[in-house]
């Protein structure tokens, strides 16, 4: 892994950050899964809860409240388990296109970001309806994600300011 903008075959900070969102979007798919099939699985603490919890905590708030809403449409749970692949698939695809493009681009897009995670944080932080929406140890785990995630990319910002 190397900090900045672009480093041939290795890793940047932002590289990582979309592979950690890619990862968090996935989380909830064995939970989601298994679910289908066995309704039971709500009513018990198991590793497959806990993955859901903390995946679903460490997405954005905006995007958890656009899934919730969906599932309240569609009325099934498999509809947010097929949502959730496709979003880190094409995440994935278009930030590694606009990443690894010009160098003015890959800037823009760190700063944006940087901004719409602190956005996220300070939501996060202020309003007590996001902060325990999953339970207090999902909630950290989110916090600590998406913070890592922040610092990842201000990494690379550091990195291109110094190499300037």
């Amino acid at each position: 892994m190397k900090f900045g903008l672009t480093s041939g075959k290795q890793r940047t900070g932002a590289d990582l950050f979309v592979l950690i969102w890619q990862v968090v979007c996935l989380l909830p798919l064995p939970y989601l899964l298994v679910l289908s099939g066995y309704p039971g699985l709500m009513t018990k603490n198991s590793v497959l809860g806990f993955l859901f919890d903390g995946g679903m905590a460490a997405l954005p708030r905006w995007l958890t409240l656009a899934l919730s809403y969906l599932y309240r449409l569609a009325g099934h749970e498999l509809v947010v388990y097929f949502i959730l692949p496709v979003l880190a698939l094409a995440f994935g695809l278009l930030m590694k296109k606009l990443l690894r493009g010009e160098r003015r681009t890959a800037m823009i897009l760190r700063i944006v970001l940087c901004a719409a995670v602190v956005f996220d944080l300070i939501l996060r932080a202020l309003l007590p309806q996001f902060r325990t929406l999953f339970g207090w140890p999902a909630a950290v785990v989110g916090f600590v994600i998406r913070l890592a995630m922040l610092g990842l990319v201000i990494g690379d910002l550091i990195a291109e300011k110094n190499n300037s």
